[in-house]
């Protein structure tokens, strides 16, 4: 909702919400950005799975230590397949 109202009517409403949020975590990940760990591992928790399997991509990207405890927490609790078998991949990075 609070996205529909910032951006409706605006270019970056034809991206929607999951595609805008997957692209900066795939933005972060690419950069290994550490400054963006903390995002990266709140969209973990996101609704959308694409945002939390390019989260999960991003977070294996910059594979310190706090990244990887977060993919292994999310690991637990992973309802949706194609994310837990991303979060795998991630973690087999490091």
């Amino acid at each position: 909702d609070a996205f529909r109202r910032m951006f409706r009517h605006t270019p970056l409403w034809r991206s929607r919400r999951r595609g805008i949020l997957r692209n900066a975590a795939i933005v972060l990940g690419n950069q290994r950005y550490q400054g963006g760990r903390a995002a990266l591992l709140q969209g973990l928790s996101d609704l959308d799975p694409l945002v939390r399997s390019a989260s999960a991509w991003a977070l294996g990207k910059l594979g310190d230590d706090e990244s990887i405890r977060g993919l292994k927490q999310q690991l637990k609790r992973e309802q949706d397949e194609e994310v837990t078998r991303e979060i795998h991949t991630a973690l087999q990075m490091n």
